[in-house]
């Protein structure tokens, strides 16, 4: 756009100022020149400048503001007044925010953004002073993209004298993308259905702008580009794999993925073969130090699976001190403390980083099996003089069938061979613990050629 041209009449929207609206408005865009040269940084950082008044006889000077390569919803604030002093002084000064005021038909002092080729903004109407109390601050928000200015209009003419800059900040408005599975656990060439969106995605009707395309990465082989720019994407999964959701979201590149693990043997279990629980015990059993010569140096990793507008995920909870005492809180090699869960929680889950034993005293060789260390007080129930061993072949602890008859939550445990379940059967009373016991799968890790997790 050539200096001093006016633009075209456009229409323009706006959303926020002053009171929480949302209003359009036609207006002519003023015609003052434009500030030379435009400015550029990084789009998704906050911008402040200060726009100063033209000199003393008039408010209308003007702020490059940065450029927006493709379109942005912004958060705009402008602070400030600026003070007109009448002469003769007889007559007080006043102040003049970014919306001016009206004189004789005229908008004396008001500021507009003004952006091209997509469009100007106007703050608000100009009104009367006898109708209209400056603020300190006016904000909005607005869709603006290409090369900008902050400019205000002229005075009323007269002996009139303006002193006082105006703030004007942009902030992009900030937004997450994600990516959701219809299904997390799938048998090979199942057809799996991922949808990507953002939140939040609008400001009142301001859309946010975002643009995306697909990657899907098997766990061995090369990723192909499976699905454009589509915000979903059905996808024949043949073998496990990542998909990967690359996008701009109001001008900030993010990246949101999703790990698929193919499986020709499911459990049965209708939340085990269908949400990232096998993922999140891996994660957490990797963790572990299961592999750790020294006993005591392994502990006993922990996950929630959260459900929520981003779709479904284990979340590996941070690891504790060791618990100064067999029944303080903490995370030793034979004991972890859960948080309290919110409500995305549906599941939680947990590792025993020792090999259980799984023969009996009375039968030899034992075959394989960890020593627990000292500080793990559960001896084999067989032998109790015997050497500490982990689970003795019975899986879950009584203290992991207490802490699920108080949370309700199911239960998900995982040693060296199997992985357990308890379903969430609420209640301390005996009857209560029964059921729970009642209700207890188990699954070998491995079952023939075929690996779980």
């Amino acid at each position: 756009m050539q200096r001093g041209r006016t633009p075209l009449r456009r229409r323009v929207c706006l959303v926020g100022v002053l009171t929480v609206v949302a209003a359009c408005h036609e207006s002519d865009a003023p015609t003052e020149p434009l500030a030379d040269p435009p400015i550029s940084f990084s789009v998704t950082d906050p911008f402040t400048g200060s726009l100063p008044i033209g000199n003393t006889s008039s408010p209308n000077g003007t702020l490059a503001l940065p450029t927006y390569p493709t379109p942005m919803l912004l958060k705009i604030t402008v602070s400030g007044q600026t003070t007109v002093t009448p002469y003769p002084d007889t007559y007080p000064p006043y102040q003049l925010d970014a919306a001016g005021e009206t004189w004789a038909g005229h908008c004396s002092g008001g500021m507009y953004i003004r952006y091209y080729p997509y469009e100007w903004w106007p703050m608000v109407p100009c009104l009367s002073r006898d109708y209209y109390t400056p603020q300190s601050s006016i904000s909005g928000y607005a869709i603006l993209g290409g090369t900008g200015y902050a400019t205000r209009t002229g005075g009323v003419g007269g002996l009139y004298s303006y002193a006082g800059a105006l703030s004007v900040t942009l902030e992009p408005v900030k937004a997450k993308v994600s990516v959701k599975a219809s299904k997390y656990v799938v048998t090979p060439n199942q057809t799996v259905t991922f949808t990507a969106s953002i939140s939040p995605s609008a400001v009142g009707p301001l859309p946010i702008p975002w643009s995306i395309h697909w990657r899907w990465v098997p766990d061995a082989g090369s990723q192909t580009t499976p699905c454009g720019a589509a915000i979903t994407c059905p996808l024949q999964v043949a073998a496990s794999g990542t998909m990967f959701v690359d996008a701009v979201v109001n001008g900030e590149a993010q990246t949101a993925s999703v790990h698929i693990r193919v499986i020709n043997c499911l459990t049965g279990n209708p939340l085990l073969d269908s949400l990232p629980i096998l993922d999140g015990l891996k994660l957490a059993m990797d963790s572990s130090g299961v592999s750790d010569s020294n006993p005591a140096a392994r502990r006993e990793r922990k996950i929630q699976i959260k459900c929520d507008i981003y779709g479904c995920r284990a979340e590996l909870l941070p690891l504790l001190p060791l618990p100064p005492l067999p029944d303080s809180p903490g995370d030793g090699p034979c004991k972890s403390t859960f948080p309290p869960a919110d409500s995305t929680v549906i599941g939680e889950g947990h590792v025993h980083p020792f090999r259980p034993f799984s023969g009996l005293l009375s039968q030899m060789p034992y075959g394989t099996w960890d020593s627990l260390p000292d500080m793990c007080v559960h001896r084999d129930p067989q032998d109790p003089s015997d050497t500490l061993r982990h689970g003795s072949g019975f899986g879950p602890s009584q203290p992991d069938y207490n802490h699920v008859g108080g949370t309700g939550i199911p239960q998900w445990i995982m040693d060296p061979d199997s992985i357990y379940m308890i379903p969430g059967i609420p209640g301390g009373t005996p009857a209560d613990d029964n059921a729970r016991k009642a209700g207890k799968q188990s699954w070998g890790r491995k079952v023939g050629s075929c690996t779980r997790v």
